[in-house]
């Protein structure tokens, strides 16, 4: 927090020498709650809660019909946390803290059964989710993100397209969420129309003598790169509506897999098993793909 937004003058000093400055917060009365704001100061790491903190002290103000301010002495500059814990009003159910909220009921609206009894299918979908929690949490549209991870699902349970088709499209699209959508127009360098590499590092289709030297590139087929055109740039209904044959879906799938963890700078726990399934499955003719 910055300290610069301070009241006019301090109020007073402690045995260190070091200035109060006054700070006001407000808390909105909200009928059958109960808030508790708090203000600290960051005195330096902790290896539980990340930052050791030292929580300020302040009076309980009277009560008005549109709630309370609280006036915090800041002992100086330095880095404060300043937020607001709402509980029910039996003070059962922490409800917000810092501006999160905790969800206290909800209705599901779709099981997902198929999931139920494919652990293949259930460990990509859950690769799908937690992909979907990482990008929630960097600047996206949320309801972007939302909304793809659930058509993905819906297109694996429900429509039964191909599990190789659909990761490779919610890999791409969740990419053109972010803000990384890869430029497959055409060779990104010379213009040409028929590019055949695609360059990792720089997101990019690539004539095979314009990439840099030393860039991962990988095979990039015209079908793929159709593939590719459709998927970054088609309604979201029509997202999973194309088909590969099987040497041009895995080409896909590679370019798909590689581009989205480069990207990310990460790997997936999730992902990690669901591969290890596929590979358990094409060691085992018994085990259905």
């Amino acid at each position: 927090m910055d300290t610069s937004h301070r009241n006019n003058v301090p109020l007073c000093e402690d045995d260190d020498d070091l200035w109060y400055w006054g700070y006001s917060i407000f808390v909105p009365h909200i009928p059958n709650t109960r808030a508790y704001p708090y203000v600290s100061r960051i005195v330096g790491p902790d290896p539980k809660y990340r930052f050791a903190r030292k929580f300020l002290q302040y009076q309980w103000p009277p009560k008005t019909p549109k709630g309370r301010r609280f006036d915090v002495e800041l002992p100086g500059d330095g880095v404060y946390e300043v937020g607001i814990k709402r509980w029910n009003a039996d003070k059962t159910l922490l409800l917000e803290r810092q501006g999160y909220y905790t969800v206290s009921e909800a209705v599901c609206l779709e099981m997902f059964q198929p999931m139920r009894n494919d652990i293949e299918l259930l460990a990509l979908c859950s690769y799908f989710a937690q992909a979907a929690e990482l990008l929630s949490q960097q600047d996206v549209n949320d309801g972007e993100v939302l909304s793809l991870t659930l058509n993905s699902i819906y297109a694996l349970c429900k429509l039964k397209r191909p599990q190789m088709l659909v990761k490779a499209a919610f890999e791409l699209r969740m990419m053109v969420i972010a803000g990384f959508s890869p430029m497959v127009d055409g060779c990104a360098v010379c213009g040409s129309e028929t590019p055949d590499r695609f360059d990792v590092a720089g997101g990019m289709a690539v004539c095979a003598g314009c990439s840099a030297p030393g860039s991962l590139r990988l095979p990039l087929s015209p079908a793929s790169l159709a593939a590719m055109q459709h998927i970054t740039t088609c309604e979201a209904k029509r997202l999973f509506s194309f088909n590969l044959l099987p040497e041009a879906l895995k080409e896909l799938s590679d370019i798909a897999e590689t581009y989205f963890l480069t990207q990310l700078e990460r790997g997936f726990y999730t992902l990690d098993f669901y591969k290890s399934l596929r590979l358990m499955a094409v060691h085992n003719p018994e085990n259905p793909q």
